[in-house]
């Protein structure tokens, strides 16, 4: 029960409830668009540990819900660690405030991943470093639809 309360609690943590800025992974960068080997890899590790523990303990559905979380959170943190660069985007309540503007203030480029990029050179224009990120400057709005 304590291993699930840390779960919940880490996903609080991460989370970006009640925040008018958030970030996003590129859709090349995201861990479910498409097959990734780690993806693979860290599926196969889990299921196999999900495999044992049906057969090497009574507690299997907890122990099979706490893998799965881990699964997840697993593949998340490692997208989250080594993709390159990041999206910071705007919270929008409703789906027809997406189709105004999508939301979208600035590209954030991680310094400490810039040499794994493919072509580094090619950055969005407007990028910002996370290191030396400003967003004091950024033109975005917060629509009366969040705030109410």
């Amino acid at each position: 029960m304590i291993v699930l309360c840390f779960f919940i609690a880490s996903y609080v943590m991460i989370s970006n409830v009640s925040t008018h800025l958030y970030l996003i992974l590129p859709l090349e960068n995201q861990p479910f668009s498409g097959i990734k080997l780690h993806v693979v890899l860290f599926g196969l590790f889990h299921l196999a540990v999900g495999i044992a523990s049906v057969f090497l303990t009574k507690f299997w559905p907890i122990c099979v819900l706490l893998l799965l979380s881990s699964f997840v959170f697993s593949i998340n943190a490692w997208s989250c660690f080594f993709t390159p660069s990041y999206i910071l985007c705007e919270h929008r309540k409703y789906e027809e405030d997406m189709l105004k503007s999508p939301g979208i203030i600035c590209h954030v480029a991680v310094r400490r991943n810039l040499g794994k990029m493919k072509d580094p050179m090619n950055l969005p224009i407007g990028f910002q470093f996370d290191d030396q990120l400003d967003v004091s400057g950024l033109q975005y709005e917060v629509l009366m639809s969040y705030k109410g």
